[in-house]
């Protein structure tokens, strides 16, 4: 594989660790996008963004967007602690492509759930939506509705390194989007 970076943007580490295990398994460089500087981009051949979503948006896009990668090979790891779902998935790859995004791939993996490690107000909007599928019948819930009550109250933690083969599979190929 080609020189290349990966940028997270992680609120609660799930992103985080997948960001490093795909620098490792690539021989990339990984780094906070936080800490980015402008035209750090510029010596890589290929850019790999990981972000954590969060109300079905992905925080750190805009920024992500704003980079030049004309000429370079980019992809997005969506990570949710939804279990994946095509339709939703569909709905942020929309979102996600955008600008210098437009062509990039996108992957998903499943991260984890720790209502004891997020902040209030995350854990405040999280219980209020649970609460407001308690009167729904369960058979009728989405599979992001039954995934977020079935792990209510719970610390789980899904991330799998397997997870990454569709990303690796896809540098390896040399692929410039899907």
């Amino acid at each position: 594989m080609e020189k290349g970076v990966v940028w997270y943007r992680s609120k609660y580490g799930a992103t985080k660790r997948y960001a490093h295990w795909l620098a490792e398994a690539a021989g990339f460089t990984c780094g906070d996008v936080k800490k980015y500087k402008r035209g750090e981009e510029q010596p890589y051949q290929t850019v790999v963004f990981c972000g954590g979503i969060y109300a079905g948006g992905l925080p750190g896009v805009s920024h992500w967007q704003k980079m030049n990668l004309q000429g370079k090979r980019t992809a997005v790891l969506c990570v949710g602690a939804s279990p994946y779902d095509e339709a939703l998935f569909a709905e942020i790859k929309q979102r996600v492509r955008r600008g210098a995004l437009e062509q990039a791939a996108c992957f998903y993996a499943r991260g984890a759930w720790d209502e004891s490690a997020m902040s209030l107000v995350d854990r405040t909007l999280c219980r209020a939506l649970i609460r407001s599928l308690q009167g729904k019948d369960p058979k009728e819930f989405a599979p992001w509705e039954a995934a977020l009550v079935g792990a209510a109250g719970k610390r789980c933690d899904w991330t799998d390194r397997a997870a990454l083969e569709p990303l690796l599979a896809w540098l390896r190929a040399g692929e410039v989007g899907t």
